[in-house]
């Protein structure tokens, strides 16, 4: 920052012969324009802990206007609340919460522009009482996405009585980033953490998250919980739900997994979960309740089983048929074989049988990984001669045809062409 203040300033004395050796870059920023003043973020520690009433969030703000920032009058401190998950404590709006003076800002060693600064630090006890909240009446950080937070909004008072804050600030003053020179917000939500409770870290079966699971059979399903400083006393329990489809599988109760290779860091589960009546899309598991060791409550968790798709036990086509006639003689068949589901990459061998000699049946659409049908295409014909067109009853059986949870089939489709 130095550095940038002596060439700012050797720039501006051969272009403008002006000395500026006691002038500010912040200054020079300011100068000349008609401006009010920010209040600039230099650090931010968020301790707040819900087991800890006396943990802290603390702001470290810089006061700036085109006085060096001594046009700073007082802080006026506003706390109010956020009700993200529409659970517990309503939305609480911003009330008075503190005033901090112009004499509590101070030229101190973290910053670096010669501007007073100031600390604001406020307990989670505190917050909860500004608010009439509890813990358990909101929500964590770390309990999912959706996390309540607490506002703290903070307006800057000059002496001659003009108020800057999040209502008025341009957004080249509350700009964040990189490029951000102001990083003057005014107004923060504050989420509270919990580095206590167990959280649910991984769900899985077989080490993996994406699975097909066969319709009426039993699969070990294993959740890895991030134990943080607590250990379970009491377990959750395990409901199923889904994004998408249906089911009316069933699970077992969670089961500790003596794990040979102990972590410190997690602990390992499993349950027993039947998959129910197919299809369903994805998979997922509540898990809610129980207690910790320092009698903290679980919180509630949605695991997916990604692309968990539940097949049924068989594999069975439909068959469509289409006949090409030429000169009232047969010139070919075409039959398509819809499975309905997907195929894997195997082979399918054809037998056709039930009009005389069948010669010249070829697959016309091989099966590829993923593929739903195939197609078979032939020229019946008899004695080695093509037939006429009539009425044709016949079977043809498809072997070797396997779905993608190793279904195969060994079927005889009958197929009767008027």
């Amino acid at each position: 920052m130095k550095t940038l203040f002596n060439i700012f300033c050797g720039t501006v004395v051969i272009l403008l012969a002006v000395s500026c050796e006691e002038e500010l870059l912040v200054d020079e920023t300011l100068d000349g324009v008609v401006s009010g003043g920010i209040l600039r973020v230099l650090e931010v520690n968020n301790n707040l802990d819900s087991s800890d009433l006396s943990s802290t969030y603390s702001i470290l703000l810089e006061a700036q206007d085109n006085q060096a920032g001594r046009l700073l009058s007082e802080v006026r401190v506003n706390v109010g609340f956020n009700d993200v998950d529409d659970t517990g404590t309503d939305t609480v709006a911003l009330s008075s919460f503190s005033t901090i003076s112009a004499s509590a800002f101070t030229e101190t060693s973290p910053t670096t522009n010669g501007l007073p600064v100031g600390r604001f630090s406020v307990s989670l006890e505190e917050l909860e009482n500004h608010v009439n909240t509890t813990r358990g009446q909101y929500s964590l950080s770390n309990a999912g996405d959706k996390a309540d937070n607490f506002v703290i909004d903070f307006e800057m008072v000059l002496t001659d009585g003009r108020v800057f804050n999040s209502s008025n600030a341009t957004l080249d003053v509350t700009r964040t980033g990189r490029f951000s020179y102001f990083n003057a917000q005014f107004r923060y939500p504050i989420a509270v953490g919990d580095p206590k409770r167990l959280t649910v870290d991984n769900l899985a079966i077989s080490g993996e998250s994406d699975v097909l699971l066969k319709e009426d059979t039993r699969d070990t399903v294993f959740v890895t919980f991030d134990r943080g400083r607590s250990d379970i006393t009491t377990l959750p329990t395990v409901e199923i739900i889904t994004s998408e489809g249906s089911t009316d599988g069933a699970v077992s109760a969670l089961t500790f997994w003596e794990d040979e290779e102990d972590n410190e860091d997690e602990e390992i589960y499993f349950f027993l979960f039947t998959a129910g009546a197919a299809p369903t899309d994805t998979i997922s598991f509540k898990l809610s309740g129980g207690v910790a060791n320092d009698n903290t409550s679980f919180p509630s968790y949605a695991k997916t089983l990604k692309k968990a798709f539940i097949v049924d036990n068989d594999i069975s086509p439909d068959v469509t048929s289409v006949a090409v006639i030429e000169n009232n003689t047969f010139d070919e068949l075409q039959l398509t074989f819809d499975f309905g589901e997907s195929l894997v990459a195997d082979s399918i061998t054809y037998a056709v049988e039930g009009l005389g000699q069948f010669d010249d049946f070829t697959v016309k659409q091989a099966v590829a990984k993923g593929d739903k049908s195939t197609k078979l295409v032939f020229t019946p014909m008899s004695g080695g001669a093509v037939i006429n067109a009539q009425d044709i009853d016949f079977d043809v059986t498809l072997t070797g045809a396997k779905d993608v949870a190793g279904n195969v089939v060994d079927e005889t489709v009958n197929v009767l062409i008027l």
